[in-house]
């Protein structure tokens, strides 16, 4: 019979595994891996057995033999199905920041919601931090921006930020089969606004119409405040959108700043920007360093390179942008 994956958070797996919970900073992990990893700690059948006989715990790590292995289609050890919120979203940050930058940090309207605790001083006596799911994966996210500047470059712990940083995003990486008709709810639209005769003017002279070409004058439009697509919400409030993944004659990603939204008589949204040039990523910061310009663009936003919108945040003399 094929063996199945059973599907927990750490803090049940400890319990229903038989193995024991032990900090962060003690030999073993929650998920039952030693914290020094490496091909030949790794569990599996044979030294699960020889911890079980050991009878050690505090040794092993192993309380007794778990239950469940008396099933046909079930081992401990090859059950590779781990909770994402309890074993990183909930996890614990053993760095010291300020609580100044975590509460005086731009997070956006977006990201605002899940704005990261600050830290008391009876959780750095343990030197953990504790953060709900949101929470955590927001602090995560920004936290190159947070305090990247205080961070000597060349930090070995800051590496291991940077580690953590990259496989977050690989978790929580989204792909479309097709940018095509993804939006499958009716649009809601903000408040109408109105432009003058001269801004509509300037903005049929100086955009590059990415998708579809327009004239503000004759066209049908109707300008919002936001647009709301799919539980997705754009607005003019200092938020950014990627404009394409992938330029092909810098292989990265470019960006807008979002200045108006409209919809077209076709029930199409589509959104103006004016454009940042994308310098280079910086690994320390973990987000594209950028520069502003004037030109301006048109995009549909059922064409952008990513449908998760974000925003610039400025460091001293830098401005970067991270993405989703």
């Amino acid at each position: 019979m094929k063996k199945k994956n059973y599907l927990s958070n750490s803090i049940s797996d400890t319990k229903v595994f038989s193995l024991e919970k032990f900090s962060i900073n003690s030999v073993l992990l929650e998920s039952g891996c030693p914290l020094l990893q490496n091909d030949i700690s790794l569990r599996n059948s044979f030294n699960y057995d020889n911890d079980v006989i050991i009878n050690n715990v505090y040794q092993t790590g192993i309380k007794e033999k778990c239950i469940w292995n008396d099933l046909n289609s079930f081992w401990a050890t090859e059950n590779y199905s781990f909770d994402i919120m309890h074993d990183v979203l909930e996890g614990y940050f053993t760095v010291e920041i300020s609580n100044d930058r975590i509460e005086t940090f731009n997070y956006g309207p977006i990201d605002i919601r899940n704005r990261p605790t600050l830290i008391s001083t009876e959780n750095l006596k343990y030197r953990v931090i504790k953060m709900s799911a949101a929470e955590s994966l927001c602090f995560t996210r920004y936290l190159g921006l947070i305090i990247g500047d205080l961070v000597p470059i060349n930090s070995e712990f800051w590496a291991l930020y940077i580690i953590l940083k990259k496989i977050v995003d690989i978790i929580f990486q989204k792909f479309l089969s097709s940018v095509e008709n993804v939006y499958t709810i009716p649009i809601q639209l903000g408040r109408v606004v109105t432009f003058n005769f001269v801004m509509l003017d300037t903005y049929n002279t100086r955009i590059n119409f990415l998708n579809k070409k327009l004239n503000f004058h004759i066209d049908n439009i109707t300008f919002a405040s936001w647009v709301n697509i799919k539980d997705t919400s754009y607005n003019c409030k200092n938020m950014c959108v990627m404009i394409d993944a992938n330029q092909v004659n810098t292989m990265m990603p470019s960006f807008g700043l979002i200045i108006a939204i409209f919809m077209t008589d076709e029930k199409r949204p589509f959104t103006i920007c004016e454009m940042y040039q994308t310098i280079y990523f910086d690994e320390h910061y973990q987000a594209f360093n950028v520069i502003k310009t004037n030109n301006l663009v048109c995009i549909s936003l059922e064409q952008l390179g990513s449908i998760y919108p974000t925003r610039a945040v400025n460091i001293p003399g830098l401005k970067f942008i991270p993405i989703k």
